[in-house]
């Protein structure tokens, strides 16, 4: 049984984890960032990731995130700046874009794949970027809202096709 989604967790530290993200059991060129794991206990909001596992994927409108990014074909997305610019004839034909939503996590609500750098970012969801990065001192992942707008392009149609999974693996040394 193949999930759309591996995260494999290869390195952490006290601030944050590190993973590389396979789609079909490809490696991608994306990496993320996540709280801390902490491979025997739950998730905490914004002190420890979501335990390993294997969970059902949705999308969902985040009041925090959807607006960052319009859509009018659920795929391609455009800044809000962007957006803003447009005549309001052409503003009518876009909408704010639904967030890949990690669901059915035990005693947790809302886990994401949003944009971001450092572990503060996080909000307990997963960040996408398209590598690993040190910023200010701190584990971070780089170029974050590019890797999202690629990322959100290959994998949103594919989620929104329903019954789709992620698996999320401890693969560092404890």
């Amino acid at each position: 049984m193949n999930d759309l989604i591996l995260i494999d967790r290869i390195d952490r530290t006290t601030f944050a984890t590190r993973s590389k993200l396979y789609l079909s059991g490809k490696l991608t060129t994306y990496v993320t960032l996540e709280d801390y794991t902490d491979p025997t206990g739950p998730k905490v909001y914004g002190e420890r990731a979501i335990s390993a596992g294997r969970y059902l994927l949705g999308h969902r409108y985040s009041p925090n995130f959807s607006k960052q990014y319009y859509t009018r074909d659920d795929k391609n997305l455009i800044p809000w700046t962007a957006w803003a610019k447009l005549p309001k004839a052409q503003q009518l034909l876009y909408w704010p874009h639904d967030v890949i939503w990690v669901q059915d996590v035990p005693n947790y609500e809302f886990i994401l794949h949003h944009w971001g750098n450092w572990p503060s970012d996080t909000r307990g969801c997963t960040l996408i970027g398209s590598s690993f990065a040190v910023l200010r001192g701190q584990p971070a992942v780089a170029d974050s809202r590019n890797a999202y707008v690629k990322y959100y392009a290959e994998v949103m149609p594919i989620v929104r096709t329903g019954g789709q999974y992620i698996t999320y693996r401890n693969s560092f040394s404890s």
